[in-house]
C-alpha cells in the first residue's frame, strides 16, 4: 500500500481482494441506494418536464416571433455585433473555461455526497471505481450545457445579424459541447490542485477581450486580430461557429471544429485515468462546502454562499503593511488592505465604471425609450461599481464586534467605510469625463453620472447593512400566479439599489430627455438632496443593524 501526505492510505493497483472488496461494496452500497435513486430519478423528471413546459410555452413563442421579426431590415447595431462577434466570442469561450476552474477550486465536476465522502473513502473501495462515474456524468452534463447555450446564442446571432436560420447551429452545438468538457477537465484540474491561483487571472484576458469587442464593432481595431484571436486556442476554436452564425466568413472553421473536438476527446480520456486521484481532503471539504452553500442559497443569504465558497478554495493570506499611525486614518487603511488582498474588486470596480460611462456615451446617440434604458443601465452599472469597493462596510457588518478596537460607534465607521470608494469612484469618473470633455465628446451624461456616484456608494452602504432576509418575507400570500413571497423577497434584498435609482433618475435621465435647457443649481441640488437622504437612511440602517 502507498501513503501520501493529509490522505487516505490507497491500495496497491495489483491487490486483487481490494477488486473483490470494492465490487462488494458497491453492490451493496447500489441496493441501499435504490429507493433513493428512483427517488431523485422521480425529481429529475419532473424538472426536466417543467423546463419542457415552460420552453414550449415561453421559448418557442418568442423564438417565432424573433424569427418573423428578423425578416424585416436589419437594425444597424447587427453590424455593430457581427463586427465585434471574434472577440465577443472567443471572450466568453475563455470565460467559461475560467469559471470551470474557479468553479473547481471550492467544488468541481467530481463531487461526493457528505455520506459518501466520509464513510466511504476510508474503506477498502478502489477510489478509481468510485469516482470515475461521477466524472463521466458531469462530462456529459458540461457538454449538454455547453451544447445548449452555445446553440442558442448562434441562434440570436442568426437572427439578428443574418435573418434566418441555418445550418450553423449544428456546428455551434457540436463546439459548444466540446468546450462543456473542456471546461469539465479544466474544472478537475483545479480540484486536484493542477491549476495555481495565478491561473484564474486570466479571467481579465476574457474581460479585455470583451472590450476589444467593443472597440471592433465601433471600427477600431483592424480585422486581422480577429482573425488571430479564432486560431489562439481552444478557446478560439470555440468561437469560429458563433462567428460564422453572425454571418461573417471563417476561412478553415472545419479544422478548428476537428481540434477543438480532439482536444475535447484527449481532455475527457485523460480527466478519466485522473480523476481517482483526487484527494480525500479535497472530496472532504468540498461536500461540506457545497452543503453549506446550498443552505445558504436556500435562504437566499448570497453574501454568505460567496464567502463559504472563497473560504473552501484555500487560498493562502497575503502579508500587509503596517497600519498608520494616525487613528482617523485606521478606516481607510482598513478598505485600502482589503482591496490589496482581493485587488478583483477595485478591478471590477473599474470595469463597472467605464461601462456605466460607456452607456452614458452610447445614449446620446439614442433616443426616446432606448435612451432612458441606456442611462437606467449606466446607474445599475454605477451601483455595482459601488458595490464592489464597500466589502470592509460588509465585513463590519458581519463581525460587528470588530469594532470594538476602534473609537466610533459603528453606523459612523460604516459611513467612514463609504469615503474612499466614494472617493475614488468620483476622482476616477470625473478623469474620464474630463477626457471627453476634452476629446469633444458628449460629456454631459457623464458629469452627470459622477454627481450620482457618492449617492450609490451610500446605497450600497445600506445594503451592507441590511442583515440576512427576515423569513416572514417568504410567506407572502397567494394569488392566480403564485405567492408573493420571492417579489417580497427581491424588494427587500434591492430597496436600496432600486431607491437609488428613483432619487438619481431625475439627475440623469431629465437633463438628457428634456430639450429645453436645466438650471444647473436645481440638478447640483437634487443630487444633494438625494445624496444626503440615502447618507441618513446608511446611518440608521447601520445603528439598527448594530442593535440587532
Amino acid at each position: 500500500m502507498s501513503a501520501r501526505p493529509d490522505d487516505d492510505v490507497l491500495p496497491g493497483r495489483d491487490d486483487p481482494w481490494w477488486d473483490e472488496v470494492t465490487q462488494d461494496a458497491l453492490a451493496r452500497l447500489a441496493v441501499l441506494r435504490r429507493a433513493g435513486l428512483r427517488r431523485r430519478r422521480r425529481e429529475t423528471a419532473y424538472v426536466l418536464y417543467v423546463v419542457l413546459l415552460f420552453g414550449l410555452f415561453y421559448a418557442v413563442p418568442y423564438a417565432s416571433a424573433a424569427v418573423r421579426v428578423s425578416d424585416g431590415p436589419r437594425e444597424p447595431w447587427a453590424s455593430w455585433l457581427a463586427a465585434g462577434a471574434p472577440a465577443g466570442a472567443t471572450a466568453l469561450a475563455l470565460g467559461a473555461l475560467v469559471l470551470a476552474a474557479a468553479d473547481g477550486r471550492w467544488r468541481g465536476p467530481v463531487l461526493l455526497d457528505a455520506a459518501s465522502a466520509h464513510w466511504l473513502l476510508p474503506t477498502a473501495v478502489r477510489r478509481g471505481a468510485l469516482l470515475r462515474p461521477r466524472w463521466r456524468l458531469a462530462v456529459a452534463l458540461y457538454a449538454a450545457l455547453g451544447a445548449a447555450l452555445a446553440a442558442a446564442a448562434a441562434f440570436v446571432l442568426r437572427v439578428v445579424c443574418v435573418g434566418a436560420l441555418g445550418w450553423t447551429l449544428l456546428p455551434a452545438a457540436g463546439a459548444g459541447a466540446a468546450l462543456g468538457a473542456l471546461a469539465a477537465a479544466a474544472g478537475l484540474a483545479a480540484q486536484r490542485d493542477r491549476v495555481p491561483p495565478a491561473a484564474l487571472r486570466l479571467r481579465w484576458v476574457a474581460v479585455a477581450l470583451g472590450g476589444l469587442a467593443a472597440a471592433t464593432a465601433a471600427g477600431s481595431v483592424p480585422g486581422p486580430v480577429g482573425a488571430v484571436l479564432l486560431w489562439s486556442g481552444p478557446w478560439g476554436w470555440a468561437a469560429q461557429p458563433l462567428v460564422l452564425s453572425a454571418g461573417a466568413g471563417v476561412p478553415g472553421w472545419p479544422l478548428g471544429l476537428a481540434l477543438l473536438a480532439a482536444a475535447a476527446a484527449a481532455a475527457a480520456v485523460l480527466g478519466d485515468r485522473a480523476a481517482g486521484g483526487v484527494p480525500s481532503a479535497a472530496l472532504r471539504r468540498r461536500a461540506r462546502a457545497v452543503d453549506d452553500v446550498v443552505a445558504a442559497a436556500t435562504v437566499l443569504d448570497l453574501r454568505l454562499a460567496r464567502q463559504l465558497t472563497r473560504t473552501a478554495d484555500g487560498v493562502p493570506a497575503r502579508r500587509l503593511p503596517a497600519p498608520p499611525r494616525r487613528a482617523r486614518l485606521a478606516v481607510a487603511w482598513r478598505t485600502l488592505v482589503g482591496w490589496r488582498r482581493d485587488p478583483a474588486r477595485p478591478a471590477w470596480a473599474a470595469v463597472l465604471l467605464a461601462t456605466a460611462l460607456g452607456l452614458v456615451e452610447v445614449s446620446s446617440a439614442a433616443t426616446g425609450a432606448a435612451r432612458a434604458v441606456l442611462l437606467l443601465g449606466a446607474l445599475l452599472a454605477g451601483y455595482g461599481a459601488a458595490a464592489q469597493l464597500v466589502e470592509g462596510a460588509r465585513l463590519e457588518a458581519d463581525d460587528t464586534t470588530r469594532s470594538r478596537v476602534l473609537p466610533l460607534r459603528f453606523r459612523t465607521l460604516v459611513l467612514r467605510h463609504g469615503e474612499v470608494p466614494a472617493l475614488a469612484l468620483t476622482a476616477g469618473g470625473a478623469l474620464a469625463a474630463g477626457v471627453l470633455t476634452a476629446l469633444g465628446g458628449a460629456a454631459q451624461g457623464a458629469w452627470l453620472l459622477v454627481l450620482g456616484l457618492p449617492a450609490l456608494v451610500l446605497a450600497a452602504l445600506v445594503s451592507a447593512c441590511r442583515g440576512p432576509v427576515p423569513p416572514h418575507l417568504f410567506l407572502g400570500p397567494d394569488t392566480g400566479a403564485g405567492s408573493v413571497g420571492p417579489l417580497r423577497v427581491l424588494a427587500w434584498t434591492w430597496r436600496a439599489p432600486l431607491a437609488a435609482l428613483a432619487g438619481l433618475a431625475p439627475v440623469l435621465l431629465v437633463p438628457q430627455l428634456v430639450a429645453a435647457p436645466v438650471p444647473v443649481p436645481a440638478v447640483l441640488g437634487w443630487a444633494a438632496a438625494v445624496t444626503a437622504a440615502l447618507g441618513w437612511w446608511a446611518r440608521q440602517q447601520a445603528g439598527a443593524h448594530h442593535r440587532a
